[in-house]
């Protein structure tokens, strides 16, 4: 199985941006002797993965594709794959438990932080900030079910078909009812047929049934392909002496794995 390593050095091209954040207001005071506790940030990462996974599998006609629907490279075997879509770095600042720092004032004043949900100093004596926006991250998208998997796949079937022992046979009853169906939506929209929905809804309905039971019948030939995406976000601390480390693993099967992940 092939492992592919996703690492900083690939990352150099992704947006920086830093993330939003929540305030609070510290207000020095004598009920805290005039002083406000601070920490100095340290610099992390966090990488948001993209990565999307396609399955592409065989139609039970796909040998037929080219002589009955002139389609010459219909997936012919079942394949899976996970390839990396998009990858954004955000840096953020945590609180340094080792940099924590005590400013002390004198009494009859009424100095303030404003400090992040981090404990980390935003503004002095200020309100207005200038914050900036959290990226906008992407969000995984579930598979969807292909032509086979919906309900026209199995209404489309007729009984001729289920009861044929022989593929060709099957691959040219099949055939022959995708031309059906495209006559009939031609009929349809030429005002042609010999009955005709009564209002627009009903004409909507009926061309969604015959283009669902079209696309079922197609993939039997063609094949069909499934796509999700998963999102994860992995957060990184880089030292002072590291210029390349692995933080993920692709997976052509697992998608998304941990560095140690082999």
């Amino acid at each position: 199985m092939k492992t592919y390593l996703l690492s900083l050095a690939c990352l150099v091209g992704a947006s920086m941006v830093a993330s939003g954040q929540t305030t609070q207001k510290f207000t020095a005071t004598k009920a805290n002797d005039y002083g406000l506790v601070y920490s100095l940030p340290v610099t992390v990462l966090d990488v948001t993965i993209e990565a999307e996974h396609v399955v592409k599998k065989p139609g039970e006609f796909y040998k037929y594709a080219k002589k009955y629907l002139n389609v010459s490279d219909p997936i012919s075997e079942m394949s899976e794959s996970w390839t990396v879509k998009r990858v954004i770095v955000t840096p953020r600042g945590v609180a340094d438990s080792k940099e924590q720092y005590l400013m002390q004032f004198k009494s009859g004043q009424a100095p303030f932080l404003i400090m992040d949900d981090a404990n980390l100093p935003v503004a002095i004596n200020t309100e207005e900030l200038n914050l900036p926006e959290p990226p906008e991250l992407p969000e995984p998208v579930e598979a969807q079910p292909t032509p086979l998997e919906t309900r026209a796949a199995r209404e489309v079937i007729s009984e001729e078909m289920l009861q044929s022992q022989s593929s060709a046979k099957r691959a040219e009853l099949a055939a022959q009812r995708i031309y059906e169906l495209r006559q009939s939506r031609n009929d349809l929209i030429t005002g042609q047929a010999d009955q005709m929905p009564p209002d627009g809804e009903a004409m909507k309905l009926v061309m969604d049934q015959i283009a669902a039971q079209e696309a079922a019948l197609t993939a039997m030939f063609i094949g069909t392909e499934q796509r999700e995406t998963d999102v994860q976000t992995i957060t990184y601390r880089p030292g002072d002496e590291v210029t390349k480390a692995v933080i993920a693993r692709i997976s052509a099967i697992d998608g998304i794995v941990g560095a140690d992940d082999l």
